[in-house]
């Protein structure tokens, strides 16, 4: 699973969740923003990151997910390291299986009691509205996802260039393409960046209570609401507010698109 959001300055970065499968390394591995606080308590997960900034690394400290999160800087090889080979901060990468070594070490990898939140159907529902691509503008970057009738997936473009997976030199494709629209509020208390007297401030994405969620798959387009109530629960999809009908994921990965609540830089085209 992926997350796409914003960060200061319109940029946008992943917060990536593995579960069975493990790449032989993840990155780059960057500093934690406010988000990263709530997808550890979401799937009870490790937290690999690079570092963050002091008021985001003490609020880290003070949750219960702190002893399994493993900051870069400080916890090093084996399970970070720096590929020379890339230009500083980009060059900094994880090894999930060295993660879960010294997860497993402490006592601290027991997998989730329950992963129950998002539902999954092979077959699609039925629905009217369909959309082959999928463009969001966020900016600085264009995102665009295609679908790809024979493989069933949808395919990643940015700025136009197919993206790549680093590991496999394969363009990057998703089963789902999801997107979340939250309430997007900068936290004046945190600086990120300061530059030429310009500050950028820490952003909270508020992925709880509910908010609007479009769910891509198959081709086709499915509309309703996400919804997180406590800290500890997973995000859930349903077709309308009063939880009377779920919407049903494509077996397979899923690449959340979050953007605000106001966001009108997302077009779903049929082709």
């Amino acid at each position: 699973l992926v997350f796409e959001h914003y960060v200061e300055g319109s940029l946008t970065r992943f917060t990536a969740i593995f579960w069975s499968q493990t790449p032989p390394r993840v990155g780059s591995v960057r500093s934690a923003r406010l988000l990263d606080l709530e997808i550890p308590a979401m799937y009870d997960t490790l937290f690999a990151y690079s570092g963050a900034s002091e008021p985001i690394r003490q609020k880290i400290a003070d949750l219960p997910f702190a002893p399994r999160a493993f900051e870069g800087v400080t916890t090093g090889a084996p399970l970070y390291y720096r590929d020379m080979g890339i230009e500083v901060p980009h060059n900094m990468f994880t090894v999930p299986a060295e993660v879960w070594k010294r997860a497993e070490a402490l006592g601290l990898n027991d997998p989730p009691a329950d992963l129950g939140g998002m539902v999954f159907r092979a077959a699609p529902p039925d629905t009217p509205e369909r959309a082959t691509t999928i463009a969001i503008d966020y900016g600085p970057d264009d995102v665009q996802w295609t679908y790809d009738p024979a493989s069933g997936l949808y395919r990643r473009t940015v700025d136009g260039q197919p993206h790549l997976d680093a590991n496999t030199q394969e363009q990057v494709t998703a089963a789902n393409v999801v997107l979340i629209y939250a309430h997007h509020q900068p936290d004046l208390a945190i600086v990120e960046s300061s530059f030429a007297g310009s500050m950028s401030f820490s952003t909270e994405i508020q992925i709880w209570t509910l908010g609007p969620a479009v769910v891509c798959r198959d081709g086709r387009v499915y509309r309703g609401y996400w919804m997180r109530w406590q800290e500890e629960d997973m995000l859930t999809f349903w077709a309308d507010e009063e939880m009377t009908s779920r919407l049903y994921l494509k077996p397979g990965n899923t690449w959340f698109q979050v953007v605000p609540l106001d966001f009108e830089d997302v077009t779903l085209t049929e082709e």
